[in-house]
């Protein structure tokens, strides 16, 4: 049988002092006072009587008790076991208001006094839960949402012209000179191909050799995205964001703070946040990717290895200042077909950074 544990003789009767809800900063006192002691019980609001038969109960948050792995069971329960472990995990910080009395009690214990209550009590909890949850969301992101606003408009300009670009090369390059880039290029590959003599079994069991064609690595080049279809439309995608971002601010300027929100807009806006911050990352890191393209020198890669005897395709690229020019034979192989490709100004601009995410909500 485990040790019986002691109770302050302060928390054996009612501690009538708590009118009101139970404060965020109350709330965080008793969840430091469990986190430092491992003890519940002797917290000097708690209230270790057990509550009467009905009893009303708003259940405020929830702890832990820290403890071993091997140890089960920890504190003991004003409800049903008030001096012996029964709980460890998922203990509540109970608000009876019509005793003005916090009890911290077992996860499940109280069920036993008033079970639809307990019911309702774990229902109005996740609904707290939720709504700290997404307060708190949205406290962490909103003192960055203008400074991620001013890098989508900065990187709007570089995407855009980097899926221009996009867009034409890959037009020209299946439609007009009709090659099939983005079969020899994934990944970044580049192969060429050379004729190796290999053994054999023939049919009548005797050996022999005969020629095999094997793919051998030329080249890897970053910044493939751009000619292999893997790269996405950037523009369109943060304009969008951008959208939605500003009139999520827009309200949340108008409610001050995020207490003051309705439900249905305070889990938008704290879904919308983190999601369009991390949205906006995914893009602008996807652009540089494409941009590597210009910036390397990838297209003097594809240029040798187009111009490889053994090249799995047969053209000819490079860049000339503000423009890429492609040509390759046509089907007659007497004349080349020469198309030239823009680079507009913005393309190879640095892009911007997402401002790190602070931690202070501004007041009003």
């Amino acid at each position: 049988m485990s040790t019986r544990i002691e109770i302050p003789e302060a928390n054996l009767q009612n501690i009538s002092i708590f009118s009101t809800e139970p404060s965020d900063e109350l709330i965080e006192e008793i969840k430091q006072h469990v986190r430092l002691t491992s003890s519940p019980h002797t917290w000097r609001g708690h209230s270790h009587t057990k509550p009467d038969k009905g009893a009303f109960v708003v259940y405020v948050e929830e702890f832990d008790v820290p403890a071993p792995d091997s140890v089960p069971r920890v504190a003991p329960c004003p409800c049903c076991n008030p001096h012996h472990p029964q709980y460890k995990n998922k203990g509540k910080i109970a608000w009876f208001p019509h005793e003005s009395v916090i009890r911290l009690i077992g996860p499940q214990c109280f069920a036993a006094i008033n079970s639809g209550g307990h019911d309702a009590a774990i229902i109005d909890l996740r609904k707290r839960q939720k709504r700290r949850d997404e307060v708190a969301t949205i406290a962490l992101h909103a003192p960055g949402i203008d400074g991620l606003i001013a890098a989508i408009d900065e990187a709007l300009p570089i995407a855009e012209d980097l899926d221009n670009f996009m867009r034409e090369i890959n037009r020209v390059i299946e439609n007009e000179l009709r090659l099939q880039f983005w079969r020899e290029v994934k990944d970044g590959n580049l192969t060429t191909s050379e004729t190796r003599r290999v053994p054999f079994q023939k049919a009548d069991g005797t050996g022999g050799e005969r020629e095999e064609e094997f793919r051998v690595p030329f080249a890897q080049i970053v910044g493939h995205t751009m000619i292999d279809r893997s790269g996405q439309i950037s523009a369109n995608k943060l304009k969008l964001i951008r959208s939605g971002l500003g009139v999520f601010v827009a309200r949340l300027r108008e409610a001050i703070v995020p207490d003051a929100l309705g439900d249905a807009e305070r889990e938008k806006i704290a879904d919308a946040f983190p999601k369009g911050r991390a949205a906006v990352i995914e893009l602008l890191a996807e652009m540089a990717d494409r941009q590597r393209f210009l910036t390397s020198g990838a297209i003097e890669t594809l240029r040798r290895w187009g111009q490889h005897q053994n090249a799995p395709i047969r053209f000819s690229i490079e860049r000339k200042k503000s423009e890429v020019i492609l040509s390759a034979p046509d089907r007659s192989r007497i004349t080349l077909a020469v198309h030239s490709v823009p680079i507009g100004d913005s393309a190879t601009k640095s892009i911007p950074e997402v401002p790190e995410i602070r931690t202070v909500f501004p007041q009003s």
